[in-house]
């Protein structure tokens, strides 16, 4: 949370949650109610809140800020909504504050209300909800993408969150079938992830190192040269370690 913006986004999140009504997802026990939907259902007035003026000063605020303008501007708002709606995602990683993934959320439903598919919207909502902890509604979401489009971006989404709900070996296959369509850093890391899950921490240096050598992007890149400084501290390569953590804040100083 940058000083320009402390004063007054307290307030909106506070909006915002209470619109949104905050959760896991899991029907309450006794309820009667059925298992989560999908979550797109559009909020009442999300494109206002997907709007409200940002303030920041650094370099995604600054893609937050050219994206709300852009959008009034533009002819193809669509393209501008759904790339705001993954600023607030940079921004809720960048600043740990998960009021920006409410706010991307909101992003979502805005862009399920106005695009011709609901795709695009139902992956950035899968990845909002999935980082609010909102693990049911965001494994619904998951498996629509993987039923109706099965793009690698889904099959990750899907993987991540039954990852996170303890269903290891689920989350094995949704990991495998992205491999199959892009391996990569991306997909590297996550099997590493999973061995290390599962008590393979040999494993899980050298897939993670395979995933360092792979980057392209300097923030993945970062995460995953401090997620290897983890592994290999405690596998007892502390020299190794080191080296891990200085690359990771070479490539993000500020992080």
């Amino acid at each position: 949370m940058t000083r320009t913006s402390r004063g007054f986004r307290p307030l909106i999140f506070a909006a915002v949650f209470a619109l949104s009504g905050c959760g896991d997802g899991a029907p309450t026990p006794g309820s009667g109610h059925k298992a989560p939907e999908p979550a797109l259902t559009t909020a009442v007035d999300a494109c206002d809140v997907a709007l409200i003026p940002h303030r920041g000063i650094g370099r995604v605020d600054d893609e937050i800020k050219r994206r709300q303008v852009e959008y009034a501007r533009s002819t193809n708002r669509l393209a501008h909504l759904e790339r705001l709606g993954w600023a607030y995602v940079a921004k809720a990683q960048e600043s740990y504050d998960p009021g920006y993934f409410e706010f991307a959320r909101q992003t979502a439903l805005c862009l399920a209300s106005r695009a011709p598919s609901r795709h695009d919207a139902l992956l950035l909502e899968g990845h909002a909800l999935h980082n609010l902890h909102r693990f049911g509604e965001a494994e619904a979401a998951a498996r629509v993408l993987v039923s109706e489009r099965g793009l690698w971006l889904d099959y990750a989404l899907l993987g991540d969150i039954l990852m996170e709900r303890g269903k290891l070996e689920e989350a094995a296959g949704a990991y495998e079938q992205m491999m199959a369509q892009k391996p990569g850093a991306l997909a590297y890391a996550r099997a590493a992830n999973m061995r290390w899950l599962t008590g393979d921490l040999k494993g899980a240096v050298t897939v993670m190192r395979m995933a360092a050598r792979a980057s392209r992007s300097r923030s993945a890149a970062a995460w995953i040269y401090a997620r290897l400084a983890l592994y290999e501290l405690q596998a007892g390569e502390r020299n190794s370690a080191a080296r891990s953590v200085r690359t990771a804040l070479e490539l993000s100083p500020d992080h």
